[in-house]
């Protein structure tokens, strides 16, 4: 009884979910899910939102429209949902006396819980029945992981350092495998950072190109001079295994790109696309429609520009992301509104956790505008990108896959007697 009554004096948030998706705590299921909608599609990580933000706005919906998940959140926020959210007490002195164990045993690492769905009649439930089921789960494969050799297995390496006649031994992580202990043969990996400069890119490809090693990987490129971006540089880059870059267009209007502070101008995009293509490179777009000031004969220059160059155009883009420009907490943009000719910003005080705002402006499309512009392109997209029936229900890891196995041109084959036929 005692921790209950302790649990209940502490005050609870309950605040954090409602804040993320905008909405009041008496808002309705329906209002709920329609601001889940609007904010998956301008965060979703495929259109080139924020992997982490889009995850604590899925969290923030799966609790919020489940009316039980909702009461349990509301009456005792987080760790209601979690459990009592108290350590059992006898831990505290298992774990002073005997570290790592859990009440003298040893902690055992339990997978998700799987849910499977079945259908059973009312008899079968209240009676009672048994039913074979058939579950897949994902092993790592044990002949493809090996000790680590700068460590053997253990994760740190100790050195021995001798003054005089006392010697002193120093424990540190190992940087070979990172304190894992474990090397796993995979040669698929995804670099997600957004920063990586062309130049990095170069010493990675020179690097694993002169070590040998087999590799395949997608990467983020921003846009920088094409004497910089070179042909040369994207060979090497593909030899290397990267099979896909994802470029951040945002848009192909020379003005917008000079307001972003991008460094390029559209004749750039255009020919640092041409040498990525060329050394066979399938590039991916990011782009936005209403930044501010936006107008609507300079959204269409980027629609136009994707269009040229397009799968159906002289080929030098394979596929895009869409999403409608947001402004988001912390960025240039929130801090210096009026650089960007935005009049005021809508803060709302009951949300201090919000990530996104809206606000106003006298110049640029209105929202009705920009989601027309936004509407319409999808369809541009599926008229100019006949494999869009293909890496459009993938992710972004399983395309790599694709791309490894048939080839860049072989899927772009693939992809155009589906259209024919439909």
């Amino acid at each position: 009884m005692f921790f209950n009554q302790f649990q209940g004096n502490r005050k609870i948030n309950n605040d954090e979910y409602y804040n993320i998706l905008g909405v009041d705590k008496n808002a309705d299921k329906k209002t709920i899910k329609k601001a889940y909608h609007k904010l998956a599609v301008l965060c979703h990580p495929d259109k080139g939102g924020d992997p982490d933000k889009f995850k604590s706005i899925a969290e923030a919906f799966e609790v919020l429209s489940d009316p039980e998940k909702k009461q349990l959140y509301d009456s005792g926020g987080k760790e209601a949902l979690e459990g009592s959210g108290m350590s059992n007490p006898t831990d505290i002195f298992s774990q002073m006396f005997n570290p790592g164990s859990n009440n003298g045993r040893q902690r055992v690492k339990k997978g998700n819980n799987i849910n499977y769905p079945m259908n059973l009649t009312l008899n079968e439930i209240y009676n009672g029945c048994n039913k074979n089921i058939s579950l897949g789960r994902n092993l790592i494969d044990k002949n493809s992981i090996v000790n680590c050799s700068g460590c053997n297995g253990q994760g740190m390496r100790i050195q021995k350092i001798q003054m005089g006649p006392m010697i002193q031994q120093i424990q540190s992580q190992c940087h070979d495998c990172a304190g894992i202990g474990k090397k796993y043969k995979t040669k698929y990996f995804t670099f997600s950072d957004e920063a990586i400069s062309p130049n990095a890119f170069d010493r990675m490809s020179k690097a694993i190109l002169s070590q040998g090693v087999e590799m395949r990987a997608l990467g983020m490129l921003k846009f920088e001079s094409d004497s910089v971006e070179t042909v040369e540089l994207f060979e090497n880059m593909y030899k290397a295994g990267f099979l896909m870059l994802f470029f951040g267009l945002e848009s192909a209007n020379d003005r917008i790109l000079s307001i972003i502070e991008k460094g390029c101008d559209q004749a750039t995009e255009k020919r640092v696309l041409e040498n990525s293509s060329l050394a066979g490179i399938w590039n991916h777009l990011y782009l936005f429609f209403g930044f501010p000031t936006e107008e609507k004969h300079e959204a269409q220059e980027t629609i136009d520009f994707t269009v040229q160059h397009s799968e159906l155009g002289d080929g030098t883009i394979h596929s895009v992301g869409q999403s409608i420009f947001s402004l988001e907490k912390d960025s240039a943009i929130y801090h210096d509104p009026a650089k960007f000719q935005i009049n005021r910003i809508l803060r709302d005080p009951e949300r201090d956790m919000a990530i996104i705002f809206d606000y106003e402006i006298e110049k640029g499309m209105s929202k009705d505008e920009v989601l027309d512009v936004y509407e319409s392109f999808g369809k541009i997209i599926e008229s100019n990108f006949p494999s869009r029936s293909i890496w459009n229900y993938l992710s972004r890891e399983h395309f790599l896959l694709y791309l490894d196995h048939y080839g860049r041109e072989e899927i772009l084959n693939m992809a155009r007697p589906l259209v024919q036929h439909t």
